[in-house]
């Protein structure tokens, strides 16, 4: 760092760049004096030599900008610069006082933006580099911006940096609930071990006890910055598109960043933290079911996300406008209205994103009851309301729920954490829409749809086929089932009009 703090003093010029050379000299004069037990803290060194990086980055000189982006990479390699322990103030982290020193970026041209971008993708990669779900949410409107403005390279750059930075959260987070679940086994067995001791004595404990039914895991609730800033910003997609202006940050890009996210969360290891039931506490709820986690998170979700995705399917026109089409009720969706348009009213690419979002969800809160109304809402707008002939982006992504085993029974498995609000849930209702959704498909005429759908249905096949071979079931899932059907024959839809309709796939 010395050496690019000097090359940046030798550069720059002393009448309009005094500030700099002055920033430049500080920083090292102090780096050189870290010796022994007479060090500033990290957060303090970070300041010093970002001044002088930011300073080089507004000068928008070709010579100066490059010794600052290399002045970035050493910061982040040198250890020195390293906290073992972040502050509380968040503002004093690595990850946030290097953000705040490119709040230049935009003024670049889109080379330079892309050697900056990179600069943050790799922030996310540096073992030790503490996050959070407020910086992230930066990182992410930041990349976003840039997304918006940008060709293909600098789209590239802003997409790779936000993704990397909300796996790094979410590999973080993940970590923090496993050290938080630890602690909290090792203060149940003292608690259970000083009852056993006061027992043996004869000693009765007076005091009131409160039944605490959820094992409560708040790591993952640092995501919800996130979520929320998300579906905000598709709010804002939604209402400049009907007023027939461009948002800032696209829809596009924001969808790729909750893909990212429920991907990271889906992942089988994340999962069961996310969706850790309550092992631990002495006593279960009466319904004999532990409870999900983490309430803010999920509430996050079905009230701010999936509203913002249905916005974006769009609302159906009405029967009377459909018919007026010409085409017949077989050629036309279904539900409180049919679509006029032979399409759906946006790009197939945003489409395609946003069933993979829809998709993500379902696996990894398909299990959760309080989720499953909006999971049908969102299932229902998108396999039911395009006609047949104009389902083939949406069977693809449902295609890939229906061949995976471990998919599939969160979408037609037992409700894993019943909503105490809702307790007679239907854990089959999702399955049906899309076995509704392949049965009405089966009769289009269109050669593309039908070859996904064999897919499908060869898909789910396999997936059931492995299912009763005991594959991708956990205790949990089993326990439930059988106590669901004490019999076999209980569990037999035989004579119901769901398998009726999926006898005539």
């Amino acid at each position: 760092m010395e050496e690019v703090l000097e090359a940046l003093h030798r550069e720059a010029s002393p009448t309009k760049h005094s500030h700099i050379r002055f920033a430049c000299t500080q920083a090292r004069d102090v780096l050189e004096s870290q010796v022994g037990l007479l060090r500033s803290p990290p957060h303090q060194l970070r300041a010093l030599c970002l001044a002088a990086l930011q300073g080089a980055l507004e000068t928008r000189q070709s010579k100066l900008v490059t010794l600052a982006v290399s002045g970035y990479y050493k910061l982040l390699r040198d250890t020195q610069f390293h906290s073992g322990y972040e502050e509380d103030d968040d503002s004093t982290w690595l990850a946030a006082q290097v953000l705040a020193s490119l709040h230049s970026l935009p003024h670049h041209t889109e080379d330079t933006q892309v050697d900056l971008l990179k600069v943050v993708l790799n922030m996310s990669c540096v073992a030790g580099v503490s996050s959070s779900g407020q910086l992230v949410t930066q990182v992410v409107g930041v990349c976003g911006l840039a997304w918006g403005r940008g060709g293909a390279p600098l789209r590239t750059a802003a997409q790779a940096a936000a993704s990397q930075a909300i796996a790094q959260l979410v590999r973080q987070l993940k970590e923090e609930s496993e050290e938080q679940e630890k602690l909290y086994l090792r203060g149940s067995q003292r608690r259970k071990k000083k009852e056993e001791e006061e027992e043996e004595e004869g000693k009765r404990k007076e005091e009131e006890e409160e039944e605490d039914y959820d094992f409560i895991a708040p790591a993952f609730d640092e995501s919800v910055p996130i979520i929320n800033f998300v579906a905000e910003k598709l709010m804002d997609v939604k209402r400049l598109e009907d007023s027939k202006k461009g948002a800032e940050i696209p829809a596009l890009y924001l969808l790729e960043c909750v893909k990212t996210l429920l991907a990271c969360l889906a992942l089988p290891e994340t999962l069961a933290h996310l969706h850790k039931p309550s092992e631990g506490v002495s006593s279960t709820p009466a319904s004999g079911t532990p409870s999900y986690c983490s309430t803010l998170f999920t509430t996050s979700l079905w009230q701010r996300l999936c509203p913002a995705l249905v916005a974006l399917l769009g609302t159906p026109t009405s029967h009377r406008l459909a018919r007026a089409s010409g085409r017949t009720e077989g050629q036309m969706g279904r539900g409180s209205g049919c679509m006029a348009h032979p399409a759906p009213l946006f790009n197939n690419q945003q489409a395609r994103a946003i069933y993979s979002v829809v998709c993500g969800l379902v696996v990894t809160m398909g299990g959760v009851g309080e989720m499953r109304p909006v999971l049908e809402s969102l299932l229902h707008r998108m396999l039911l309301y395009p006609p047949p002939q104009c389902r083939q982006d949406a069977l693809k992504a449902v295609t890939e729920l229906l061949g995976n085993p471990t998919k599939l029974v969160q979408l037609a498995g037992p409700i894993l954490y019943p909503d105490p609000r809702n307790p007679h849930q239907n854990d089959m209702a999702l399955f049906r829409l899309v076995m509704d959704s392949l049965g009405e498909c089966a009769g289009c005429g269109e050669g593309g749809v039908r070859g996904v759908l064999v897919g499908a249905v060869g898909g789910l096949l396999g997936s059931l086929e492995r299912l009763t071979q005991g594959h991708a079931l956990s205790k949990h899932q089993v326990g439930l089932t059988n106590a669901l059907y004490a019999a076999l024959q209980d569990g037999d839809y035989s004579g119901h009009s769901f398998l009726h309709r999926a006898t005539h796939i």
